[in-house]
């Protein structure tokens, strides 16, 4: 919205630019001309007697030269700026193009997980057990060696009140000072940690909630110092991520329902079946208004509603699994995309998905993100942008194979390409 007001506006200035400078060049001549034919009347006729008192005038004020040069000369050079806009503009009906160009890359010197951004830094951690911090141009911040404690980190983690929190596969939590890579505290549990935490409030106290992969089972831990406040029952393997909406922390998991749980005390909600062959391996999405969208194994994206804690649809968008996290997109639709390279947007009318717009992309479609009037997502080793339209705005090739999406403070995306951190950045031209 902002780029196509701005386009508009330019292209008023130049037709106005052009426009007087016609005018006033065009004034300046007919002045000059009118003035050369009054003084030919009145040299012509000043020595005949007449009644006619107007031929004998001298129009004195079509001599002010200076006013004719002056509005010849402006008139010019508003033609000439309203000439050079269009140049640099190209043709007013022309849409401009969105370009993606790298502006920058690092390469660590060992395999990290996709760093999570706070405060416009990044925080994230390699193979090796350190946790390393950069700023958003990759220039080092600090760096902390976990190598004694077998650490291994498979998700980004997540940040809150100036503290970095990193969840480890052998059940190790580890809080870090944002400023300076310091241990605050770190706590060991009996869990594999996949994903990265959750931080929120229960009652004004800050919390994170951590989901199991091996079991299922949720904890809720003190985000001041790591102490288990609850952990819940165990279900079944749970290789996606969890999500907390009013007091409701909910997943799906591969015995093919999806089970909530309070967030304040861990005691079971509900399950909610979905299908037998519908187990789910992704982290879902949950609108403001508690609706819940998961993909399924089965190939079908289904619709939850939390408040009334029963499933309301399932569609088919795809033939293979569909675990790509869906996302809010335009006009208060929901996004998702499947491994045969389709990028849908569906939205829940009566009851029932239905899908408005739709757009095959090069690749498998890994992630997406939605960043205000536009949609990234990741396919195969391609950064790709929608417009509002769902046309293709933008594509970029980066690596083989990218993963992972976070967004800067000025607009720009990180991503990992083939191990390497990528940043892009976009802009109207």
């Amino acid at each position: 919205m902002t780029a196509s007001i701005l386009m508009r506006l330019r292209v008023g200035f130049r037709w106005s630019a052009m426009t007087c400078g016609c005018l006033l060049f065009t004034g300046g001549v007919v002045a000059k001309y009118l003035y050369i034919c009054a003084r030919m009347a009145h040299l012509l006729f000043k020595n005949i007697k007449t009644n006619v008192k107007y031929l004998n005038y001298d129009p004195a004020w079509f001599r002010l030269r200076w006013v004719r040069l002056l509005a010849m000369t402006c008139g010019c050079l508003l033609w000439m700026v309203g000439c050079d806009n269009r140049a640099k503009d190209g043709d007013a009906d022309a849409p401009r193009k969105f370009v993606l160009e790298v502006s920058g890359r690092h390469l660590p010197q060992s395999a990290v997980t996709m760093p999570v951004v706070f405060d416009n830094l990044l925080f994230f951690a390699d193979k090796t057990g350190a946790v390393i911090s950069m700023d958003s141009d990759f220039k080092p911040r600090w760096n902390v060696a976990l190598t004694n404690q077998n650490v291994r980190f498979e998700n980004s983690g997540c940040a809150a009140d100036n503290r970095v929190f990193l969840a480890s596969m052998s059940g190790g939590v580890y809080c870090f000072d944002y400023a300076d890579g310091s241990i605050i505290w770190q706590r060991n549990y009996d869990a594999s940690f996949a994903n990265a935490p959750i931080a929120g409030t229960i009652s004004a106290r800050a919390v994170l909630w951590l989901l199991s992969a091996s079991d299922g089972v949720v904890f809720c831990v003190n985000a001041a110092d790591g102490e288990l406040i609850w952990q819940s029952e165990a279900t079944n393997r749970s290789d996606g991520g969890a999500v907390v909406w009013n007091h409701i922390v909910v997943y799906g998991n591969c015995d093919g329902a999806a089970h909530l749980f309070n967030a304040c005390d861990g005691s079971k909600i509900a399950v909610i079946p979905v299908g037998e062959s519908d187990q789910m391996a992704g982290t879902p999405f949950v609108t403001a208004d508690g609706l819940l969208y998961i993909g399924t194994r089965g190939g079908r994206l289904a619709v939850v509603d939390l408040q009334k804690q029963k499933l309301l649809t399932t569609y088919k968008i795809s033939d293979e699994e569909a675990f790509v996290t869906p996302t809010s997109a335009f006009d208060g639709c929901v996004a998702v995309g499947t491994d045969e390279g389709d990028v849908m947007l569906c939205t829940l009318l009566e009851g029932e998905l239905k899908v408005v717009r739709k757009n095959r992309v090069a690749a498998s479609v890994s992630q997406l993100l939605f960043n205000e009037e536009l949609l990234y997502l990741l396919a195969g080793g391609n950064l790709i942008v929608l417009n509002e339209e769902f046309v293709t705005v933008a594509m970029i090739n980066l690596a083989d194979s990218v993963e992972g999406l976070a967004l800067l403070r000025d607009g720009s995306v990180v991503t990992k390409g083939d191990n390497t951190l990528v940043k892009v950045k976009g802009e109207w031209k």
